[in-house]
């Protein structure tokens, strides 16, 4: 969006002309004065405003919560250009003669300003009735060149309203976002990475892992071996095949090796063979990081052909995009379920890059056991308690390449775990663009009112494809409508940001009374440029991630973050429950690669 449009008025509707829209109008407010409010059509003469006048609307209601979100489905334009004219001559001492002249996008400029000042509490809402948007405009003018050190008197309202939440954020939140002990900054303490799910008895079972490294090494303590985790066991597992088919020691050698030893030999190795590595870098790492250096100086067909094997004997499945509701029930049944995804060819035997959409369970966060398979072909999940049943929403891709928007409703917790849905819809595409792709996806759901589908409203924030890089949007279910528009204002902050790439996955969250969002943004191409914001009213600043590898290897630490997560939780020791995306591309090799948990 630019600086300043050229608009023009083009006619008046008269009140009779809209009878309809103005009748409903007045049926949801309190003040008739609304009456008195010509009804106006606006367009825009630049035929380069690429958002149209819902977007910009929609984009703006929404977070000024002057029209609520469920009355979205079956309002014109008008109703809702109105909708904004009312409020913010009520609430300031503006003119409804100069709010009519103004062209949507600027109402929407005005209303950021207003509220930039309400959530501020800069101005109470007694003087804020008397002060015009000029007033508004000059106060924050003021308060920017003061706090921030600059000149701000020829930018733009979003500019400058932009420029107030940079400060303002920071201020309001430093509880959530303070780097040295805000609960979303630091994940260094109470914290799991590598999530996974043991997998079932249709692959190999532990023990037969178990009696492999009892014949095949030193270790000879079975009540030691039954003791260690599954991803451990396939870890060791993996290490016993790699020192053999590199032969850097041969099967005898290695049935007198505990693996202790075998990890040290390894270490040794990688030292010798990778000139960039030494013992201490290996200090910390996983083995499946050790073998990961080892591949560097050691391949072969023999070794690719046996690696399948090695893949075939793992125990569990990585929980990728990781959301977790609070089931609220006791006994033996689970206190979490989570929604991940996981590839439709775990053991990379073919060359799909499909997605399944799972369902976990556990008790405590940490570990976590699958439960049933939500939807093949479906993955990027979010998950919410609605009553004494469940929403979820997902990125449905049956259609491969054209993704959808997709919710399915289970009335219990049985019929979550046995996955008998009551309820299931894929909404269509409603977001047009340049490209030959109509892909939508990565939902969150953001409110719910009313029961259940059946009688009741959800907003899900997504993304869209624009034929370049993915863009942010919104959307309203009610009662079998779909109704989407893009998400404009939170667009325009993310790309003055500098993410200049794809801007996806979010979640929102109840804080202090306040609908914050964690949101994921890309500045470029490379998959170390993932950040984390914090938002509200579609403004962001950033998130500085802390995780145990700022301390066991500053050189080296994690900083690349994507598909975030919180949820309170009824816990004496926590209240937040965190979860993120780690990629391999800019993080530790002890953390990257897979979905992660941390409790606040």
């Amino acid at each position: 969006m630019k600086k300043s449009l050229l608009l023009t008025i083009t006619s008046f509707l008269s009140l009779f002309s809209c009878q309809e829209d103005l009748n409903d109008y007045e049926k949801t407010t309190v003040d008739s004065n609304i009456s008195n409010i010509s009804l106006t059509t606006v367009t825009n003469s630049r035929s380069t405003l690429k958002n149209n006048e819902s977007d910009i609307l929609l984009s703006t209601l929404v977070n000024s919560e002057w029209l609520d979100y469920s009355n979205f489905t079956d309002k014109s334009n008008d109703y809702l250009r109105n909708t904004i004219i009312h409020n913010l001559s009520i609430k300031t001492n503006e003119s409804v003669s100069y709010l009519q002249s103004q062209s949507n996008y600027e109402l929407s400029q005005w209303s950021a300003l207003y509220h930039f000042f309400k959530e501020s509490s800069i101005i109470n809402e007694q003087d804020l009735l008397g002060m015009t948007m000029r007033d508004l405009k000059s106060r924050l003018i003021k308060e920017n060149n003061s706090i921030l050190k600059i000149q701000s008197k020829n930018y733009s309202i979003n500019e400058l309203v932009r420029l107030g939440y940079e400060w303002y954020l920071p201020r309001a939140y430093n509880n959530l976002i303070n780097p040295s002990n805000g609960i979303l900054s630091q994940a260094n303490e109470n914290s799991k990475f590598k999530l996974v799910v043991p997998r079932t008895d249709d692959y190999k079972t532990r023990n037969s892992v178990i009696s492999h490294l009892m014949n095949s090494t030193a270790e000879t303590d079975v009540s030691h071996l039954q003791k260690q985790s599954d991803e451990i066991l396939a870890e060791w597992k993996n290490l016993y095949y790699f020192i053999k088919l590199s032969k850097v020691r041969n099967s005898n050698e290695i049935s007198n090796m505990t693996i202790k030893s075998l990890i040290n030999t390894l270490k040794v190795e990688n030292s010798k063979r990778l000139n960039d590595i030494t013992i201490n870098n290996q200090i910390n790492l996983p083995i499946s990081d050790l073998i990961s250096l080892g591949k560097r100086w050691y391949t072969s067909s023999d070794l690719d052909n046996e690696i399948k094997l090695l893949v075939n004997e793992k125990l569990y499945d990585e929980m990728h995009v990781v959301k977790i509701v609070e089931t609220g029930e006791s006994g033996d049944r689970y206190k979490y379920l989570a929604v991940y995804h996981i590839s439709s060819d775990p053991d990379n035997n073919t060359d799909t890059d499909d997605h399944n959409l799972q369902l976990a369970g556990s008790n405590n966060l940490f570990d976590w056991e699958h439960i049933i398979e939500i939807e093949d072909n479906g993955h990027q999940g979010d998950i919410i308690k609605w009553g004494n049943g469940y929403l979820i929403a997902y990125e449905d891709d049956h259609d491969h390449g054209t993704n959808h928007v997709a919710i399915k409703y289970y009335d219990s917790y049985d019929h979550i775990i046995n996955e008998n849905a009551t309820f299931e819809r894929v909404m269509p595409h409603t977001i047009k663009n340049s490209g030959n792709r109509l892909v939508e996806g990565t939902p969150d759901i953001r409110k719910v009112t009313g029961n259940s589908p059946y009688d009741g409203s959800i907003l899900i924030g997504f993304h869209y494809f624009d034929g370049v890089v993915d863009r942010l949007a919104m959307g309203v279910y009610k009662n079998d409508n779909w109704k989407a528009w893009k998400d404009v204002t939170s667009e325009y902050n993310l790309r003055k940001m500098n993410f200049h790439h794809n801007i996806g996955s979010r979640k929102g969250f109840m804080y202090n009374g306040k609908l914050l969002t964690l949101q994921e943004a890309r500045r470029n191409e490379k998959w170390n440029s993932w950040r984390i914001m914090l938002g509200l009213n579609g403004y962001y600043t950033k998130i500085h991630i802390t995780t145990p590898s700022h301390i066991s290897d500053p050189e080296n630490p994690s900083v690349s973050f994507a598909n975030p997560s919180i949820i309170p939780i009824e816990n004496n020791q926590y209240q937040y429950a965190i979860t993120l995306f780690l990629p391999t591309e800019g993080n530790h090799p002890s953390e990257n690669n897979g979905g992660m948990i941390y409790l606040k």
